[in-house]
């Protein structure tokens, strides 16, 4: 079981407020299902029943003001969900859970671009 930090602060983003109760809950089921970089594999069918009603995923992911990356495999990264669960990340880290996450990066083929996101 993944444990996660969670960011007390999303009620004050605007984009957030702007979802509707089951935008938020798509929110909150994708950040709980993404592997431990913030890559979910997306199940429409599996979130809508989780979440009890059909949510428009394209619809919910304009809303979500860039934080959700469709990957070319169609995969969804949540952009800084890393970054915020993982403040650490420096490639030579002698960290086995840092150099494990750096590499689940790397194989997502993500490492250069969450380089690249400024802090």
């Amino acid at each position: 079981m993944f444990k996660r930090f969670f960011d007390c602060d999303k009620w004050d983003k605007p984009w957030y407020r702007d979802l509707t109760p089951g935008e938020k809950c798509a929110w909150e089921y994708i950040t709980s299902k993404c592997d431990n970089v913030g890559v979910w594999i997306p199940d429409y069918k599996g979130a809508d029943f989780a979440i009890g009603e059909n949510i428009d995923w394209a619809g919910f992911v304009a809303k979500c003001n860039g934080n959700i990356e469709i990957m070319a495999n169609g995969k969804w990264w949540i952009v800084d969900f890393c970054r915020f669960q993982h403040k650490d990340l420096a490639e030579g880290s002698k960290s086995k859970p840092i150099m494990s996450y750096i590499e689940l990066l790397k194989s997502h083929g993500l490492w250069e671009a969450f380089n690249k996101k400024p802090i």
